[in-house]
Formats: structure tokens, sequence, C-alpha cells
């Protein structure tokens, strides 16, 4: 049987885990809303003439890339995420 002691470490480290991956999404799902903010504004200094068709096709590309990436790892389910409930 488990000292106390022991089984609030586990209770503890389980629950920093769960809320560590919980940031890390809700950082990456703001990191992904400004990737997408960033895509729209160079679209539009494009198309308004402010930058050339190169850099903008050259930030097009990356701003995709990141954002492809992002998407992917948001898909994914965490290894043990579990939901948060208060009683």
């Amino acid at each position: 049987m488990l000292s106390p002691r022991v089984g609030h470490g586990v209770i503890s480290y389980r629950f920093a885990k769960l809320l560590l991956e919980q940031l890390t999404v809700h950082a990456n799902q703001q990191y992904l809303a400004a990737l997408e903010d960033q895509f729209r504004k160079t679209r539009l200094l494009y198309e308004s003439g402010r930058i050339a068709e190169e850099d903008y096709k050259k930030a097009e590309v990356e701003l995709s890339r990141l954002m492809k990436e992002l998407r992917s790892q948001l898909k994914r389910p965490s290894g043990g995420a579990q939901e948060i409930r208060l009683l």
C-alpha cells in the first residue's frame, strides 16, 4: 500500500502533466490564430502593392507550412490528456 505522501506525489505529477498539456494546447491555438492573422495581413499587403510578389510567395509558403504543422499537432490526441472537472 502506498503511503499518503507517495499518493499525493503521483496525483500532483498527473495534475501537473495534465495542466502542462492543456497549456500547450492553448498556446498552440493562440499561435495558430496569430499565424492566420499574419497570413491575412501579408495577403493584404501584397494585394495593395506594398510588398513584391516574390516576398509574398516566400511568406505564404512559410506561414502555410507553420500553420499546417500546428494544425496537425492540435489534431493529435494527447497521450494521457483527460478533462478536468471541478466538483
